[in-house]
């Protein structure tokens, strides 16, 4: 059977200065607004999600009242419903703010939005993400000394 390449897939070597060229223009279009509108779709494409083996796996230990060091970072309505003892990283998904407009269709054209629309922390006044986990984010003190109680215990 042959190779069969998708219609959008490029064959060959890299233009590593098309992709630079590729990367400036598209950074011109990256703002804190396009950045929380695409967000802010993905969180509602999450709202949307279907149970996987890890919620059915968390409904389990739930059920067998086995809770004992359950942290996640997940996004989905389904996961926190699967255990109440679960430890979150960042606020529940139903406290973040979403917006009704679909942003994967280049034809729909975008509001404009000015920074001060968008939700911002109510601590510390910055621009917040919807529900989304960024790699490198603190963990709070308490989620931390709650982790180190556990593993020394």
């Amino acid at each position: 059977m042959a190779n069969q390449r998708n219609s959008t897939e490029t064959v060959g070597v890299i233009d590593t200065q098309a992709l630079a060229k590729t990367h400036q223009e598209a950074e011109q279009h990256i703002t804190p607004v396009t950045v929380w509108l695409f967000r802010s779709d993905r969180m509602g494409r999450a709202q949307e999600a279907k149970r996987t083996r890890g919620h059915v796996a968390l409904a389990k230990r739930r059920k067998r009242k086995f809770s004992a060091g359950t942290e996640h970072q997940s996004n989905t309505p389904l996961a926190t419903k699967a255990a109440a003892t679960i430890v979150h990283r960042r606020y529940p998904i139903n406290e973040a703010l979403t917006l009704s407009i679909n942003i994967s269709d280049s034809s729909v054209t975008l509001s404009q939005l000015d920074r001060s629309q968008l939700p911002h922390c109510p601590k510390c006044d910055s621009l917040m993400g919807p529900s989304v986990v960024f790699f490198g984010e603190a963990i709070s003190s308490v989620l931390t000394e709650a982790r180190h109680s556990f593993i020394v215990a």
